[in-house]
């Protein structure tokens, strides 16, 4: 009867110290965090129609409905719904909720950047791309601003780009990209490669990955190894699953531990228990390595500072300790090369405040007092007849710099060139800092005014001329970059550059819709259609790319 109820009392404890164990489980399959996800799935191209995109978003919407998402979804979406589509997404998520974003379909790269195209995409050249096509970098600023917790984001968009014989830069397969603080971007390919959209149902990516949302107590980043172990077998290595990011903590589909599969532990700790081990100490550590985290660690020595394991524990503990230390300071070496690559106030003053202390303070310090100041007005000229007048550059990045203290241009290092990477909402900001500093009203051109500017008192093809190299930088000639202002012939009015370059924000909506705003005057990369006088373009006030720019206007006393 004693050891009877010894054992008994063995029992209850080791239930105990299981249920105390600073890491446990959830049991249940209930989400505590509020999920959003928006599904997409293109199928019906004009060009190249898909076989099975619409499917896959339709089963993933059904799966994620079942793993507790609110799920918004579209199925061969068009270019009048993108901007209804992204606001609706943005408007139900929650701070420190999970937001996910499941795109099937034809995925193109323009310049670096990944863009998942409409189904009545009319795309000619690259200049197309941007109004006709989801941006992932917008999709992925949605979810930052939103301060949700989690972001998911898969892409089975690898597609063979089917508008590719028209671009001079498109690459194939998508782009790599970096993904922001608490975001995982799961590719159905590796970067640069391109997916098959499978024989059967389903892609062959969303296949596996259907499968294995399904799993419980899988973490979202186990879910992929699983995945990509599917595909690359299926595909004989022909398709390999790829993943960007990092999640601080740990995500689940479905929480939970089956017998049937359990939740594989880490094989760089393996600890088997003495005989003579405690067996309670024994079952808790045991627990410990499986979950193989710092708060687990601390929690075992804390539970037991005169344990068996003592030794393991705390060389664990040192080991983390010296990796963070190392990646902080690789954070901080990055942040410096950013830093001295824009060469500016602003990113100096970056550094500082996030490193007061840091290894390479007295250098940016140093850095900062010997930065010339820069040029603050443009120079204007008055257009003939009119009652205005208009810049006779495009504002430079060094302008710029002088008003709003940052360096936002993709071309870098080129103070006379054109600053790009400027949306129509930064150019506002930057107008109005400029008329508190000198007191005058600069704004941007009416579409009216900026096409009479353009004609210089003329009729020609393009600003100033017929013959395109002789006042504009563009695909042909530019070098695939922009180049520093007035370096090509002006136009009848002395206005240079406004054919080429940058494209140049106006002050108007495009036909009376002011989700989008109206650029003319092409780009560096622009074919001689964009660059052309009489051409119109628009994109969202909130684009940012590296062929946007702007010149000012100002009506006259």
């Amino acid at each position: 009867m004693p050891r009877l109820l010894a054992l008994a009392l063995l029992l209850l404890l080791s239930a105990a110290v299981q249920a105390e164990r600073t890491l446990q489980v959830v049991a249940d399959n209930t989400p505590t965090d509020k999920r959003v996800a928006l599904v997409i799935g293109n199928a019906a191209y004009k060009e190249s129609p898909l076989k099975n995109p619409v499917n896959d978003a339709r089963a993933m919407a059904a799966k994620l409905r079942s793993l507790g998402f609110e799920v918004i979804e579209r199925q061969n979406l068009t270019q009048k719904q993108i901007g209804r589509t992204l606001s609706e997404f943005r408007s139900r998520l929650t701070p420190g909720g999970t937001a996910l974003f499941f795109y099937a379909g034809h995925g193109l790269q323009v310049g670096g950047a990944n863009y998942l195209p409409v189904v009545d995409a009319d795309i000619g050249a690259e200049e197309d791309v941007p109004t006709q096509a989801i941006d992932v970098d917008k999709v992925l600023k949605v979810m930052e601003t939103s301060k949700t917790r989690v972001n998911l984001v898969f892409l089975d968009a690898c597609r063979n780009n089917p508008y590719a014989r028209s671009f001079r830069s498109a690459g194939e397969g998508l782009a790599k990209i970096s993904a922001p603080s608490g975001s995982l971007i799961f590719y159905a390919t590796r970067p640069g490669s391109v997916a098959a959209d499978g024989d059967g149902q389903n892609g062959l990516y969303t296949h596996n990955l259907l499968a294995a949302m399904d799993v419980p107590g899988l973490t979202v980043e186990q879910v992929q190894k699983r995945v990509a172990s599917g595909v690359k077998q299926s595909s004989r290595g022909r398709q390999e699953p790829w993943m960007e990011g990092l999640l601080e903590g740990e995500f689940y589909f479905r929480p939970g531990v089956t017998s049937a599969d359990p939740i594989p532990a880490p094989v760089q700790r393996p600890v088997v228990a003495t005989p003579s081990a405690d067996p309670v100490e024994a079952a808790y550590w045991t627990e410990v390595t499986k979950a193989d985290d710092t708060d687990s660690y601390a929690a075992y020595l804390a539970t037991y500072p005169n344990g068996l394991y003592v030794a393991d524990a705390n060389e664990y503990l040192e080991r983390d300790k010296r990796n963070k230390a190392a990646k902080a300071q690789l954070k901080e070496d990055q942040a410096w090369r950013e830093a001295q690559n824009k060469d500016s106030h602003a990113s100096y003053g970056a550094y500082l405040k996030a490193y007061p202390a840091g290894r390479y303070t007295p250098l940016a310090k140093l850095k900062q007092s010997k930065l010339r100041p820069l040029v603050l007005e443009p120079e204007m000229v008055q257009i003939p007849g009119r009652n205005y007048e208009m810049g006779k550059y495009e504002v430079t990045q060094a302008q710029w710099r002088s008003v709003m203290e940052n360096a936002p241009s993709h071309f870098k290092g080129c103070d006379d060139c054109p600053v790009e990477q400027v949306s129509w909402d930064d150019v506002q900001q930057y107008l109005s800092k400029l008329n508190q500093m000198t007191g005058k009203q600069y704004r941007l051109p009416t579409e009216s005014e900026w096409k009479h500017a353009c004609d210089g008192g003329g009729n020609n093809e393009y600003c100033g001329s017929n013959n395109l190299d002789a006042v504009g930088w563009y695909d042909a000639n530019s070098g695939n970059k922009t180049h520093p202002v007035g370096q090509k012939q002006a136009n009848g009015y002395g206005l240079h550059d406004m054919s080429g370059n940058v494209w140049e924000w106006q002050q108007d909506c495009y036909d009376g819709d002011c989700s989008r705003r109206v650029s003319r005057g092409g780009s560096w990369y622009s074919s001689t259609r964009g660059a052309r006088a009489a051409y119109r373009s628009w994109y969202e006030p909130s684009n940012r790319y590296d062929n946007l720019g702007f010149r000012p206007a100002r009506t006259l006393p």
